[in-house]
């Protein structure tokens, strides 16, 4: 077949491609939007005792510490540090993309759950922590199909089973990829969200630079929505843990893990920690605010930018 009439085939090819990825992701974007509007409307009425929350049963008023009517964003300033190792990921061998002027792929099933599809369809968003280095040079995450398919942008997306990439230069011979996990604190989304993952083998440490004032601000709790992201078989022994400011352990036992814990506030500056065991689960913090529906430090909702956060 003349060279022409192959280029015009992978071009027609390309273009069928991209307008499939994009109606995908229109329809993912609707479906999203539904599903936090009902997110939304059902916090709203557990906030207000209306409905029961999950299977730990009603949740206190303050459900609606995600939301308070008084963010005390000076009075309880916080910092956030990840302890521990991530796991080293091993990147398969790259595969040519034939319909493609310049992509290439890479199989990662075992990686799905955490893929920008996999989130986006569980309406937890874009939001893969994996990041891709080429021939020394940081690829761009979350890109759209004409980058890694078209041009040698050095640009990938996590999507479902693969991560699909393009190199930053031309490349004959199949590069050799890095693989690895984000090591931001928060990293940020496709809709620019900051996004605050915890790892297999690490924890985040949340410290707050005072203590509460139960007197003035009313009794404390911590407000948490945490989504368990299994790649692997998730027994007792691979829990995530969430250690309050009092001391106290909770262990993670569900994919969608929420609650509402009230704590006597401890003498000493307050700490929360997210932590998940070697093997364990990878951690996707939804929602964490320490206080009431009337005041309360909130590290990340869906509702509120994370104020205070370096």
């Amino acid at each position: 077949m003349p060279a022409p009439v192959l280029l015009v085939l992978l071009a027609c090819g390309s273009d069928e491609l991209t307008r499939l990825e994009t109606r995908q992701r229109s329809l993912e974007r609707e479906v999203a939007v539904l599903r936090q509007t009902v997110g939304d409307l059902r916090g709203a009425l557990q906030a207000e005792g209306a409905v029961r929350a999950g299977p730990n049963g009603p949740r206190s008023p303050a459900a609606g510490a995600v939301a308070p009517h008084q963010l005390l964003v000076d009075e309880l300033p916080f910092t956030i540090q990840r302890e521990g190792s991530a796991p080293a990921l091993e990147a398969p061998a790259a595969e040519r993309r034939a319909d493609t002027l310049c992509g290439w792929r890479l199989p990662l099933p075992q990686l799905e759950p955490l893929s920008d599809f996999a989130l986006g369809r569980d309406g937890l968003g874009r939001a893969s922590p994996l990041r891709l280095t080429v021939a020394g040079v940081a690829l761009t995450p979350h890109s759209q199909p004409a980058a890694y398919d078209r041009t040698c942008e050095g640009a990938f997306r996590h999507q479902g089973q693969f991560l699909f990439f393009s190199p930053p230069e031309p490349a004959e011979q199949a590069p050799t990829p890095t693989l690895g996990l984000a090591e931001a604190v928060p990293l940020s989304d496709e809709e620019g969200r900051l996004r605050y993952w915890v790892y297999p083998g690490t924890a985040l440490v949340v410290s707050f630079a005072g203590t509460w004032d139960e007197g003035q601000w009313g009794a404390p709790h911590v407000v948490y929505d945490l989504r368990l992201r299994a790649v692997g078989p998730m027994g007792p022994s691979h829990q995530p843990t969430l250690t309050l400011p009092d001391g106290r352990v909770m262990r993670g036992e569900s994919t969608t893990w929420r609650g509402s814990e009230a704590f006597v506030p401890p003498p000493r500056p307050h700490q929360i920690t997210i932590a998940s065991p070697q093997g364990g689960p990878y951690v996707l913090v939804e929602s964490l605010a320490l206080g009431n529906d009337s005041h309360a430090a909130v590290v990340t909702s869906k509702r509120h930018p994370p104020e205070g956060a370096p």
